[in-house]
């Protein structure tokens, strides 16, 4: 479709579970099994977490909360021990995990997957290795390190855009960007660039399937750029 279009694509690609195939990505799978199970009004979720009664699964409430209980407990966990975790909440809710496993839910793509994209279409850029922005600049030099090593490795080039993970940025950021050759990074700040725009605080549209129709054409259009919009924060 992409080339169909003439639509040029870029995947900013976080890589620890590239390097892990077959693994989906914990974070996020324990919120989709929780939802899988949304018809569950009392859960015993007690050996997966701080729970101390029966938990209502029908609620988005109930569930993030779970969501937060069930990620912080395992928070410590090697990558191994992650994945059993969700074989073992998959079993408590009743939940079929090979079958998902076998859909591949919540992976990310394969090495090879990722070598096989077809140049000139898409540009695989960065994300971090763990999908992760640390405070201090050693760690953060790091995760942009071993992610820029491993997207070169894949796909020939060296990759010089970046995408904030969950668009968590700080003024701090930006000169570690520069010095390691980064030349733009987008937030989760939604907005159209302009010639002014710090290109390392580069604003966009986040589509998810809760945005209306209306709301992505006046983006596409640029119309809702020139409505009122919430003041957004720097995470300083």
């Amino acid at each position: 479709m992409l080339a169909e279009f003439d639509a040029p694509a870029t995947v900013y690609l976080t890589t620890y579970y590239v390097a892990r195939s077959g693994l989906p990505v914990p974070n996020v799978m324990v919120p989709y099994l929780l939802w899988q199970a949304r018809g569950l009004a009392a859960v015993d979720l007690s050996s997966h977490g701080a729970f101390t009664e029966a938990t209502d699964l029908t609620s988005e409430s109930g569930r993030a909360l779970a969501t937060r209980r069930i990620v912080e407990a395992r928070a410590g966990d090697t990558t191994d021990g992650k994945d059993r975790r969700l074989d073992a909440l998959a079993e408590t809710l009743g939940l079929d995990m090979p079958a998902i496993r076998l859909r591949r839910h919540l992976q990310l793509m394969t090495p090879d997957e990722v070598r096989d994209l077809p140049r000139g279409l898409v540009d695989v850029e960065l994300h971090t290795h763990r999908h992760r922005t640390p405070d201090d600049e050693a760690s953060f030099r790091r995760e942009l390190a071993e992610n820029a090593a491993m997207i070169g490795d894949l796909t020939g080039r060296a990759p010089r855009h970046f995408c904030y993970p969950s668009g968590r940025y700080r003024h701090a950021f930006l000169p570690w960007l520069r010095d390691a050759g980064v030349l733009s990074a987008t937030t989760c700040v939604t907005g159209i660039a302009a010639p002014n725009t710090e290109p390392l605080l580069t604003p966009r549209l986040v589509d998810t399937s809760h945005t209306p129709d209306a709301t992505f054409a006046g983006w596409v259009t640029g119309a809702a750029a020139i409505l009122p919009q919430r003041p957004a924060t720097l995470m300083d």
